[in-house]
């Protein structure tokens, strides 16, 4: 679908849903604090929301669906992955869904990206 819900694991009951993507939803995940969500869709971009379904900040810049989006382990950075075959690299903290770098060269669709612990590389 076009938004992602978020789950009481206790209860088993959604608590809150984050919706506005123009197409499907790829993935979801929590920055390391847990304040924030992002979402990765096949409209071409990455959606920051709070917990509370709060849209935060869509980052835009990529030329196809996103597939992935991960947060760095200082939640000050994020990456993207997309199926335009590139992957991105965003600031969050000091210009919120500006877009410091596009990593090209893959032959094909980026399907996953991943930070290194010490936040020095990404694959």
């Amino acid at each position: 679908g076009r938004f992602a819900k978020l789950w009481d694991i206790e209860r088993g009951a959604v608590f809150q849903t984050l919706g506005g993507h123009a197409d499907s939803v790829r993935t979801a995940t929590f920055s390391p604090d847990g304040l924030l969500v992002v979402t990765a869709s096949m409209d071409k971009t990455a959606k920051l929301w709070t917990t509370t379904g709060q849209s935060k900040a869509t980052l835009r810049g990529h030329l196809d669906g996103v597939y992935c989006a991960e947060f760095s382990p200082s939640g000050v950075l994020l990456a993207t992955a997309s199926q335009d075959n590139s992957a991105k690299l965003w600031n969050l903290w000091t210009s919120r869904g500006r877009c410091l770098h596009t990593y090209r060269g893959h032959a094909d669709w980026v399907w996953t990206v991943r930070f290194s612990p010490a936040e020095e590389h990404i694959i």
